[in-house]
């Protein structure tokens, strides 16, 4: 982030890849770890490698938005839908919303 480079990312099969085109969250945290959430999943962005390692427990969920907790300190507290506990009322398709919070240690 602080070269000013444009850098050019699309989702992948791979697990250090994107899990979505659709990023709908960036987070930077105090630490200096980046945060991305998609329609499906949260991922960390990893400087050394360039690429990204998921959270599992998001996996397939629709993650809209990131925020670090007011002390500057983990966990992270993450507001997602789950797209596998969606239902359908009268032909409508109603998601139900979590907070979920994660203890995310940060990257040295």
């Amino acid at each position: 982030l602080s070269t000013r480079q444009v850098h050019h990312y699309s989702k992948g099969d791979a697990e250090n890849q994107l899990p979505a085109n659709d990023v709908f969250s960036i987070c930077r945290t105090t630490t200096g770890d980046v945060w991305i959430g998609t329609t499906s999943g949260l991922v960390r962005y990893n400087r050394t490698t360039d690429d990204f390692t998921p959270v599992p427990q998001l996996k397939n969920m629709f993650v809209y938005d990131i925020q670090e907790d007011s002390s500057g300190n983990s966990p992270l507290m993450l507001t997602a839908y789950s797209a596998t506990n969606k239902r359908k009322d009268n032909g409508r398709i109603i998601f139900q919303m979590e907070t979920i919070q994660l203890h995310c240690p940060p990257t040295v």
